[in-house]
C-alpha cells in the first residue's frame, strides 16, 4: 500500500489544477535487466520496487500576451530535467522553458510566458526536448504527439492560456523496449476554459 499523506484543504481549493501521476516500477518476476535505475529509479530491483505518486499543482496564473508553459517532472528515475520548446517555423531555435525541474515539481511558477501564440506557429508541428541534468541523456518528441497524449488542441496554445508539459516514463534517451518509453503529455491546466 502507498500512502500520499495528509494534504491541507487549501491544496484542493486554490486556483490551480492538481496533477496525480504514478511513477516508478512495480517490480516482480521478469522485470529485471541492465540500466533499470535510469528507468525505475535508484535502488530498483524486481524485489525492491519503486512505485510512487507525483502530486503537482499546475498553475492557473496567466500572462495575457503569452502562452504559459509549465513543466511537471513525473519521470520514474528521479532525475532533474531541463525542457526546451521549438516552434514550428523553419530555422527557429528551441527556447529553454524550465531548468533543473526536480522530481515531482511543476516549474516554473508562474508559468513561462516566453512565447506568444503567434510565435509558436502550428503547435502540433513544434518540438519538445527534455534533457537529464547533469548528463548527456536527451530526447526530442514532436509537440503534436504530446498534444495527442493529453487531448490538447492547437487552440489551447492561446495567449492567456496555460499548458503543462508532463514528462513521464524513464529518463529521456533511455534504451527503448521497456513497457513505457519516455513521453511528454501536454495538458490544459484549466480545462474549464476549453470549449
Amino acid at each position: 500500500m502507498l500512502s500520499i499523506g495528509v494534504a491541507p484543504a487549501a491544496t484542493f481549493t486554490a486556483q490551480r489544477s492538481i496533477l496525480l501521476a504514478v511513477i516508478g516500477c512495480f517490480g516482480g518476476p521478469g522485470h529485471d535487466g541492465e540500466g533499470l535505475e535510469s528507468i525505475c529509479g535508484v535502488g530498483y530491483s524486481p524485489d525492491t520496487p519503486t512505485p510512487g505518486v507525483v502530486i503537482a499543482p499546475m498553475s492557473r496564473l496567466i500572462s495575457v500576451g503569452a502562452v504559459g508553459l509549465q513543466v511537471v517532472n513525473a519521470l520514474g528515475n528521479g532525475a532533474l530535467a531541463d525542457v526546451y520548446v521549438r516552434p514550428s517555423f523553419d530555422g527557429v531555435l528551441e527556447t529553454l522553458v524550465a531548468t533543473a525541474v526536480v522530481p515531482g515539481a511543476a516549474a516554473p511558477f508562474p508559468p513561462n510566458g516566453v512565447f506568444a501564440a503567434a510565435e509558436l506557429g502550428s503547435p502540433a508541428a513544434g518540438g519538445v526536448r527534455a534533457s537529464v541534468v547533469p548528463g548527456p541523456m536527451t530526447q526530442e518528441i514532436v509537440l503534436g504527439d504530446a498534444m495527442d497524449n493529453g487531448g490538447v488542441r492547437g487552440t489551447d496554445f492561446a495567449n492567456g492560456r496555460n499548458v503543462a508539459l508532463v514528462l513521464t516514463g524513464p529518463a529521456p534517451g533511455s534504451a527503448s523496449g521497456w513497457w513505457n518509453d519516455f513521453s511528454v503529455v501536454a495538458l490544459d491546466t484549466d480545462p474549464e476554459l476549453s470549449d
